[in-house]
Parts: structure tokens; sequence; C-alpha cells
């Protein structure tokens, strides 16, 4: 199975905009791996996609990955969703204005979604889900989730 680890980063990337400390300034001269980005992970048997940081448009890009079906967003916080617009470029042709292949299922917790929405960009979702772009598939704490690969993923819900 090959998975690719589009960013480590964390809360707190390195490098800061405008900060000139040490660790900064190095990862602004010698780029990746000392310049991290927002964690997210791909797996390619699956074309499957943890997490949507901001950058996560350029970590695709960046490692030519142009096809995901599935996206597994882990929980609410910013630095795991606010690159979620990046599902209109993988699945909507804006000359068309319509949706150009399957709608990519996008996995998330019922309790998850609700404090997208209190917090966050949980709208979107909905909106997504509305023009046919993300078909939402909620999971229950524990629920296996099995994929067409095989593959199955036992999420575990952490209210926090």
């Amino acid at each position: 199975m090959k998975m690719t680890m589009l960013g480590s980063g964390g809360v707190t990337l390195t490098p800061r905009p405008s900060c000139n400390c040490r660790i900064c300034v190095e990862a602004k001269i010698k780029g990746i791996p000392y310049s991290r980005t927002g964690t997210s992970l791909f797996i390619h048997d699956m074309n499957l996609l943890f997490d949507t940081p901001e950058e996560v448009r350029l970590q695709l890009t960046r490692e030519n990955i142009d096809k995901v079906e599935h996206v597994i967003l882990t929980h609410w916080h910013p630095d795991h969703t606010h690159g979620i617009r990046v599902l209109e470029q993988l699945n909507w042709s804006f000359p068309l204005n319509a949706p150009f292949g399957e709608p990519i299922n996008v996995y998330i917790s019922k309790w998850q979604h609700e404090t997208l929405k209190k917090y966050s960009c949980g709208s979107f979702l909905d909106y997504y889900v509305e023009k046919k772009m993300i078909s939402l598939v909620y999971w229950e704490d524990k629920q296996v989730l099995e994929f067409p690969t095989g593959i199955k993923i036992t999420p575990y819900l952490i209210n926090f």
C-alpha cells in the first residue's frame, strides 16, 4: 500500500509568516522537510485523503495527485478542515457549473459535522452535497468503514 504524508506541520506551520527566528529562516532557505504544511495523508490505493488543511490544494498539486474519491475528516479543527474548498477543484467544472465526476465520499461523524457548522466551514459540506460534488457518509464511534478495495478503517470518536 502506497501512502504519502502530504504535511505534518500541525497547528503552527514552519516557516511562520514574518518570523525571522533561526528555524523559520532555515525553513525558508531549505524548503521541505524543514518547511512543513498542515497535517494530511493520502493513500494512493484507495484515492483516500485524510484531512484538508489550508494548504491541501498545494500539497496535492506538489505530489501530482489528481484523483480523490474519499476524504476522511478526522476532526473539525480549522487546521484539518479549512482547505475543504479543494473539493470544488477536485469535482466541479466551472465552465459547465456542474460536477464532472461521481460525488467524492466525505466521511465524518454527525457530531463533527454539527460542530463544523457551528465553529467553522461545515455549511460548505451541505452546499457541496446540494451541488452533488460530495456525498456525506456519517459514521458512528467504532463503526468499521469498509472500502471497495477491501481495506477497513475503524474511527473512534473523541469529543474535545
